[in-house]
């Protein structure tokens, strides 16, 4: 048996709990997006 992170849930905290899209817009974190989340 395999641990499968539950990916769907932790790019939803990321998105709407944590606020990365104005996290984004702060000076040096211009691509700390979800774009980026996602890919990682």
């Amino acid at each position: 048996m395999s641990y499968v992170a539950p990916l769907k849930d932790m790019l939803f905290d990321i998105e709407h709990l944590a606020n990365i899209g104005e996290i984004a817009k702060l000076p040096g974190f211009e691509d700390a997006g979800l774009e980026t989340a996602q890919a990682v």
